[in-house]
């Protein structure tokens, strides 16, 4: 993880180096990222996969097994929605 310290190793790989990865736990972190998504919430980035993992299908074989037949699968798509860049503030 980028912007904050992750018990939770791996990533799904957008392109480039744009990621799908772990986030703070909580949103009282301080945190920044530019092009990622980061998972926020204890646990979330394994919640997110067991989440995918459910809705592939795949019942036989470990987990770690079941993440990689999906990242290889071809067959997820990520589609974004423009987001309004919110107003900065000064941190106090």
């Amino acid at each position: 993880m980028h912007s904050a310290d992750s018990k939770e190793n791996g990533a799904w790989q957008v392109y480039g180096n744009f990621l799908i990865h772990d986030g703070p736990d909580n949103a009282s972190e301080i945190f920044a990222t530019i092009g990622c998504i980061e998972i926020i919430g204890e646990r979330g980035f394994v919640r997110f996969n067991d989440l995918l993992v459910a809705l592939s299908g795949l019942r036989d074989g470990p987990r770690a097994g079941k993440l990689k037949a999906i990242g290889s699968g071809g067959k997820v798509v990520i589609s974004y929605e423009a987001a309004v860049r919110p107003q900065l503030k000064r941190a106090s």
